[in-house]
Protein backbone atom coordinates (compact mmCIF):
# COMPACT_ATOMS: atom_id res chain seq x y z
CA UNK A 1 0.00 0.00 0.00
CA UNK A 2 1.61 3.48 -0.53
CA UNK A 3 1.03 6.26 1.38
CA UNK A 4 -0.62 9.26 0.68
CA UNK A 5 2.93 11.30 0.54
CA UNK A 6 4.37 8.97 -2.10
CA UNK A 7 1.33 9.14 -4.28
CA UNK A 8 0.72 12.87 -4.54
CA UNK A 9 4.94 13.08 -5.34
CA UNK A 10 3.96 10.43 -7.95
CA UNK A 11 0.93 12.10 -9.55
CA UNK A 12 3.05 15.52 -9.53
CA UNK A 13 4.90 13.80 -12.53
CA UNK A 14 1.95 13.43 -14.53
CA UNK A 15 0.50 16.87 -14.63
CA UNK A 16 -1.17 16.55 -17.97
CA UNK A 17 -3.55 13.82 -16.55
CA UNK A 18 -4.42 13.01 -13.37
CA UNK A 19 -7.32 10.68 -14.49
CA UNK A 20 -5.69 8.02 -15.71
CA UNK A 21 -2.18 6.10 -14.57
CA UNK A 22 0.57 6.36 -16.84
CA UNK A 23 2.91 3.60 -17.75
CA UNK A 24 6.80 4.82 -18.98
CA UNK A 25 8.18 2.69 -22.06
CA UNK A 26 11.87 2.87 -23.54
CA UNK A 27 12.63 1.55 -27.18
CA UNK A 28 15.53 2.26 -29.83
CA UNK A 29 16.67 4.97 -27.35
CA UNK A 30 13.47 7.09 -27.71
CA UNK A 31 11.40 7.05 -23.89
CA UNK A 32 8.23 8.08 -22.67
CA UNK A 33 4.96 7.37 -20.77
CA UNK A 34 1.76 6.03 -22.41
CA UNK A 35 -1.59 5.39 -20.87
CA UNK A 36 -1.71 2.54 -19.21
CA UNK A 37 -4.69 -0.29 -20.43
CA UNK A 38 -5.89 -3.52 -18.78
CA UNK A 39 -6.83 -6.14 -21.52
CA UNK A 40 -6.34 -9.75 -22.11
CA UNK A 41 -3.14 -11.04 -23.31
CA UNK A 42 -4.06 -13.81 -25.39
CA UNK A 43 -6.71 -11.65 -27.47
CA UNK A 44 -4.42 -8.97 -27.87
CA UNK A 45 -1.49 -11.42 -29.24
CA UNK A 46 -4.09 -12.21 -31.66
CA UNK A 47 -5.01 -9.47 -33.24
CA UNK A 48 -1.47 -8.33 -33.16
CA UNK A 49 -0.89 -11.55 -35.30
CA UNK A 50 -3.58 -10.62 -37.62
CA UNK A 51 -1.55 -7.10 -38.24
CA UNK A 52 -3.73 -4.64 -35.48
CA UNK A 53 -1.98 -2.49 -32.57
CA UNK A 54 -2.96 -0.96 -29.15
CA UNK A 55 -4.23 2.08 -31.01
CA UNK A 56 -6.38 0.37 -32.93
CA UNK A 57 -7.23 -2.85 -30.35
CA UNK A 58 -10.63 -2.06 -29.09
CA UNK A 59 -11.12 -4.88 -25.69
CA UNK A 60 -8.92 -2.56 -23.64
CA UNK A 61 -9.78 -0.38 -21.00
CA UNK A 62 -7.95 2.76 -19.10
CA UNK A 63 -6.28 2.00 -15.33
CA UNK A 64 -7.21 4.88 -13.31
CA UNK A 65 -5.15 6.91 -11.40
CA UNK A 66 -7.40 9.25 -9.29
CA UNK A 67 -7.49 9.09 -6.02
CA UNK A 68 -9.49 5.90 -4.45
CA UNK A 69 -8.47 3.43 -7.07
CA UNK A 70 -5.80 0.72 -7.67
CA UNK A 71 -2.73 1.70 -7.96
CA UNK A 72 -1.30 -2.06 -8.93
Amino acid sequence: MFHSKEIELFKSHFRGRSDIYARRWEKDGRSGYSPAYEFDWTEFMTHKRRGGSLKDFSNKRLIWGRDGHSWN
